[in-house]
């Protein structure tokens, strides 16, 4: 119908502009980190990267001490990372997943 239709439009739009924010924020935090020299394209991909591992555990401060720790962590790509964070919730519950990923990055 078309008012389903219309309300299909608006949730992506809304969650466009979430995303929008998001990755706004998430680059925020990727330039704390004070890596320099990194190509545009890189850059976008970190971003993408560093703002998976936020959503994951849910905070941008444990996720920028998590990479300034452990900077090998961005090595895996976004899609790599995604997976691995939502099979580990699948297998040990968001809690307990959020605590491994936290103590062993």
């Amino acid at each position: 119908s078309q008012s389903a239709s219309r309300g299909l439009a608006l949730t992506r739009r809304a969650a466009e502009a979430v995303g929008a924010e998001s990755s706004a924020v998430a680059r925020e935090y990727f330039l704390k980190l004070g890596w320099t020299n990194v190509k545009p394209d890189d850059e976008d991909e970190y971003v993408a990267r560093l703002r998976v591992i936020s959503v994951g555990i849910g905070d941008y401060e444990a996720a920028l001490k998590m990479v300034t720790d452990a900077p090998t962590v961005m090595y895996c790509g976004a899609a790599h990372l995604e997976a691995s964070i939502a099979a580990l919730k699948e297998k040990l519950g968001s809690t307990r997943a959020v605590e491994v990923i936290k103590n062993h990055p």
